[in-house]
């Protein structure tokens, strides 16, 4: 009975219809363990993050971008990282995979509500980013916190023997310092400089901002405003939910109807992608050709979690 509550027919496309992105989601490297998980949770209630492999998404988005019945790409929603998923460097591949769909001359249209800094960073490729009026971006920076345990260690009278070579190998300062070394300091600091760079050059970039804007915007508010936002262009306009939903059944001929907008969802539209990433095809209509194509294949081997004594298991 619980399988059959997890099964989900594959969805159909209807013509026309806007490919809807839910950032409301985990994106993870590794596929899903369980197939089904996601609505067995929701029939039992649960609030659990949906999860969505970094491939499915990027795999869609390629091919939505080549697929007649896709009119357009509808953004919304908040990320809800969990564990290792969702990490910026995954967050990159996504938004180049956008950056391509945009490129098809498709548009993307966003609307957000509270949107963090993964949010907007994904958001910010949209030809169209409506604010919630009453909403606001918050984007306080990155920022590292590491735990030290020498002080505990101390009460209970435990001692710790380490061998390092070279001052920058800090994996082992959580168990003898009760700081952070200078050394750690210094590239712990350019790794965030780094990351925080490419986020804030890639949002000026997509938004025709001058650079160093955004981050005068963040230093002068931590949280900016719908009307902070929109007088910084950090969005193109402010809009309730249910303007935005009728624009999009305007867009795809349903206006005044009390049917909802053409759209599919992306996990939904994912199923209807080739699982081996040269080709798709959508169920019941002709291929389409993704990448260089070829016969080869690369097998990919998930190695996600730390490195620990022991046996693996499905959890990474």
């Amino acid at each position: 009975v619980l399988v059959a509550m997890g099964e989900k027919k594959p969805a159909t496309v209807p013509s026309g219809a806007y490919l809807v992105f839910d950032l409301a989601a985990n994106i993870q490297d590794a596929p899903t363990q369980v197939e089904g998980l996601d609505e067995l949770m929701e029939a039992f209630g649960g609030r659990a993050p949906r999860q969505l492999q970094l491939r499915e998404v990027t795999r869609a988005l390629e091919a939505a971008a080549k697929d007649e019945a896709i009119k357009g790409l509808y953004l919304t929603g908040s990320m809800r990282p969990q564990g290792y998923g969702s990490g910026f460097a995954a967050l990159k591949e996504v938004r180049e995979a956008l950056e391509v769909f945009k490129a098809s001359g498709k548009p993307i249209k966003a609307y957000l509500g509270y949107a963090g800094t993964r949010d907007f960073y994904l958001a910010s490729t949209a030809g169209e980013l409506v604010l919630d009026p009453y909403g606001a971006v918050a984007m306080p920076g990155l920022a590292s916190q590491p735990m030290f345990f020498p002080g505990a260690f101390e009460k209970f009278g435990i001692g710790v023997q380490v061998t390092r070579v070279g001052k920058y190998k800090s994996a082992v300062e959580p168990y003898t310092r009760k700081d952070m070394s200078p050394e750690n300091r210094t590239q712990v600091q350019k790794l965030l400089d780094d990351v925080w760079a490419t986020l804030t050059t890639a949002i000026e970039q997509s938004r025709n901002l001058p650079a160093g804007s955004l981050q005068k915007a963040v230093d002068t508010k931590g949280l900016l405003r719908a009307d902070d936002a929109l007088k910084l262009k950090l969005v193109d306009r402010t809009a309730y939910l249910d303007e935005i939903l009728a624009e999009l059944k305007s867009a795809t001929g349903r206006q005044g109807s009390s049917q909802p907008f053409k759209q599919i969802a992306m996990k939904d539209y994912a199923r209807l992608v080739s699982s081996g990433g040269l080709n798709a095809k959508r169920q019941g209509d002709r291929k389409i050709e993704l990448g260089a194509g070829g016969r080869g294949k690369l097998a990919i081997v998930y190695a996600e979690g730390e490195i620990v004594n022991g046996t693996g298991n499905e959890d990474g």
